[in-house]
């Protein structure tokens, strides 16, 4: 853990950094049982690019870790949840001051538990954001019928889903999308035929969508 952080996190930065520039960043957020060091390969693509952030979960799970435990799946342990949204919500606030980080370019990114609260988290932060990626998660019921939803008319969203996920249906992924269709500035909604996870098609989608959303010239993965 880091200094006056609520979290352990891994940073890497772009290797040919100016260090006159702030830069955009992408908060990487895990799934259940996995390590930062997981879901930041998810964006190797972007490294040259991006100050990317790997997020550690607070609790300990199998051979990794998870931001919060569930009750079954589609039911998080409603404080635990809570408290790891403000955690999250203070660190994206810590680390922009701390690192050369535009606060007009912060990216949230997650797989599974980490897309739930890649959803959640525009809900809470609003235009403070400028994107977030889902990729196979959900937003959970309490989130949309009790969170006050804050304005996010600026904020772009890219979420994925598996038809086959036999975790989270493929009507859960459409339900994602509804959701943020006339709340935030756009949806960019693709489906793979795949089950829970990340497929390399799925990869070069949410990669080329990045770039996209900062006017880089697309680039093969």
């Amino acid at each position: 853990m880091h200094m006056n952080s609520p979290f352990y996190y891994e940073i890497r930065y772009p290797e040919n950094m100016d260090p006159n520039k702030n830069y955009p960043v992408i908060f990487a957020l895990l799934g259940i049982g996995s390590h930062e060091r997981n879901i930041l390969g998810m964006l190797d693509a972007v490294k040259d690019e991006f100050i990317l952030i790997g997020l550690r979960g607070e609790y300990p799970f199998h051979n990794g870790y998870t931001f919060f435990n569930i009750i079954k799946i589609g039911f998080p342990i409603r404080e635990q949840f809570d408290k790891c949204v403000q955690d999250i919500t203070d660190f994206i606030c810590y680390a922009t001051e701390k690192y050369p980080i535009d606060p007009e370019r912060r990216y949230v990114f997650g797989f599974s538990m980490g897309a739930i609260l890649a959803m959640t988290l525009p809900t809470v932060m609003g235009n403070q954001l400028k994107g977030a990626v889902a990729c196979t998660g959900y937003i959970p019921r309490f989130v949309k019928e009790e969170y006050k939803i804050a304005p996010m008319d600026q904020v772009a969203m890219y979420i994925s889903h598996g038809t086959f996920d036999e975790k989270f249906p493929l009507e859960i992924g459409d339900s994602n999308a509804e959701f943020f269709q006339g709340r935030s500035k756009s949806v960019h909604y693709s489906i793979f035929e795949t089950g829970h996870q990340i497929i390399p098609e799925n990869e070069q989608d949410y990669v080329s969508w990045l770039f996209e959303q900062e006017g880089i010239e697309k680039r093969r993965v």
